[in-house]
Parts: structure tokens; sequence; C-alpha cells
């Protein structure tokens, strides 16, 4: 059992806070316990519970002119975008909770905000501009000594670094936030840079240790009462274990990241697709028609949400699964496309 209290009686104090409000005719409170069904739903990786309650704080604030609780409404909205994968409209709405929050110093909310917001600029393929957000982001937490967050910006930082090819920065990133969580006893950021740490690792050579690191990060997370971001995580390990060759075990982790859909968690489609389509192709004798369909189906994914270092990713593994079929040209081809595409966000090329 995790540290964090057990999320059907948070749901029941939530409750019976919402009713209190609305029988008192605190209009004020009943936005504010809004937000907060929310922000657990959101803690809890539920985003169909999420995104309604949100939209009701967003509601009631205008209502009431209550910028402060429009500004977190704001934040949390955009923060929920990454985890259903819509991208831009999630830097629109962080952008805007951004701005209005600024004048109540809530500095917790605005350095989270701010380094999410730099970790979907990273996902959108514009790495300086991520690099400063979160880097910002990082000042403004040493200077109120918020260290929760700091050490998850810096989880972020390690993330983005990982999206562009940067490993070794990747993994001082990683490392920073885990050593800052353990200090804290908080399991939820030292387990997320623990998995991007583990695949900075496997892309550097070191498949086994990213690997051991990858899995031990799940268990932490399994050791939480959060799903927060599973559907991703899950997703990449089943990727990296069908490139590793560990088809069961990855066959495996790719049907756990598809039941997280059910809570409308869509981070990872684009590395499904490319899951199926190597296991797939590792069949005895492979349906090419049925790789053709996954790999087109990762790069529509990622060209609809502007998600570019995804996109180098899939042309990249189009173009191997092409060259193992035969099909040169047609290799070369989507090899090009995502020589052309690293070099235009500056990642690195992928070999």
């Amino acid at each position: 059992m995790s540290q964090y209290a057990p999320s059907d009686k948070v749901r029941k104090v939530l409750k019976r806070s919402l009713n209190y409000a609305q029988e008192l005719g605190r209009e004020g409170r009943v936005g504010d316990v809004y937000y907060w069904v929310g922000r657990f739903a959101y803690m809890q990786g539920d985003f169909n519970e999420t995104l309604p309650q949100v939209e009701r704080c967003i509601k009631w604030a205008k209502d009431l002119h209550n910028q402060e609780l429009l500004a977190v409404s704001y934040n949390l909205k955009g923060r929920s975008c990454l985890y259903t994968q819509e991208y831009v409209k999630g830097i629109e709405f962080l952008e805007q909770g951004l701005n209005l929050i600024e004048p109540y110093r809530k500095y917790d909310d605005l350095v989270y905000s701010r380094a999410l917001l730099g970790l979907i600029f990273g996902l959108t393929g514009k790495f300086k501009k991520s690099k400063k957000t979160i880097e910002n982001a990082i000042a403004v937490a040493k200077k109120h000594e918020i260290l929760t967050f700091e050490a998850m910006a810096y989880g972020y930082l390690g993330t983005v670094h990982f999206l562009y090819g940067h490993w070794q920065n990747a993994i001082i990133n990683c490392s920073t936030c885990i050593d800052i969580s353990k200090k804290l006893g908080n399991p939820l950021p030292i387990a997320w840079s623990t998995f991007f740490k583990g695949t900075a690792k496997f892309n550097d050579g070191k498949e086994e240790m990213g690997l051991k690191l990858m899995r031990e990060a799940i268990h932490i997370l399994a050791e939480t009462d959060s799903v927060l971001a599973m559907r991703f995580l899950y997703s990449l390990l089943a990727e990296y274990l069908a490139i590793y060759g560990d088809y069961t075990e990855a066959e495996s982790m790719h049907q756990k990241a598809l039941a997280f859909d059910q809570f409308g968690q869509k981070w990872g489609e684009i590395t499904s697709c490319r899951t199926m389509a190597l296991l797939s192709a590792a069949e005895p004798h492979p349906d090419w028609t049925l790789i053709d369909g996954h790999m087109k189906e990762s790069i529509r994914l990622a060209e609809k949400i502007e998600a570019l270092p995804e996109l180098v990713i899939s042309f990249s593994r189009y173009s191997k699964l092409l060259s193992q079929k035969g099909d040169k040209e047609r290799s070369k081809s989507y090899w090009h496309k995502s020589c052309v595409l690293a070099k235009q966000i500056e990642r690195k090329i992928i070999e």
C-alpha cells in the first residue's frame, strides 16, 4: 500500500465536502471542491473524470469572476492534455493559466505547470523553448525552496533530453530528480526519473541495465495509488522489449498499456502502434500489410498532434522494418525523412 490515502476514502471526503458547500450555499467553496475532485482524479490518472470536473470548475470560476480559481483550473486542464495527447490544446491552457496565476504567488502550481509546459514544448519539437521553460521553473523552485517540484522539473528536463537523444544529459537530470526525491521520500518523481534514466541507458547501448531500471520504475508506481502516465510508460517499455527481442514480455506490457485507454489516457498511442508493428514483424510469416498499417497509423497520429520527436522515431522504425521486408527504396525514403526532421528539430539522428 502506498503512502497516500486510499482513493475510496478521498472520494468520500470530497463528495461530503461538495454536499456541505452546496447545502450551505457557499458558491465559492463549491468551485474549490470541483477543482479538488478534478485534481484528485488527475493524480489517479482518470481523465474521463478529471476533464468534466475541470470544465465545471472553469465555468464556476468565470461566473464568480474568481481569477485565482480560473488560473489553477486552466493549469489543471492544460496538464491533463499531456496525458490525453492533445499537446497544442495543453500549451494553450497552460499559457493562459500561467499568465493568470502570477499575481497570486501560488509558486508550487506555477513551477509544476511551467515545467510540464516545457515538457510539452519538447514533445512538439521545440527543444530550446522547452529547455528554457523548464530551467525557469527550476530557478523559481530553488528561489522559493519548493523541493518537490524542483525535483519533478529536473525529471521533466531529463525526459526532454531523452526525447532529443541527449542520453548523458537525460541521465544526469533524472539522477538529480531521484536524489532530491529520495530525501523527501516522494516515490512518484523517483519512479518517473528512474524510468527515463532507463530509457536513456537503453539507447546508450546498456540495454539490460535500461530495462532493469524501467521495470524498477513500474514496480515503484505499482506500490503507489496512482496510475498517472502508466499508459505511456507501459507502451514505451513494450517497445523497448520488442526491440530487445523479448516478445512475450513486450506483448504483456503492450496489453497492460491498452488497459489504461478506459481512463482516457492516450499518451503512448503512437508508441503502441510501433510496438504492434515490431511484434508483427517478429512473426515467422509477417503480415506486411498489417505492419504497414500500424506504422502508417503511428505516423498519422504523430503528425496530427505535432509530436515531432515521435515522428522522427516512427520514420526511423519504419525504415528499418521496410529494409527487413526488402523494400530498399521505401526504406531509404523514410530514413531520409527521419534524418531531415531530426536535423530540423535539433534531435540526434537515430542510428
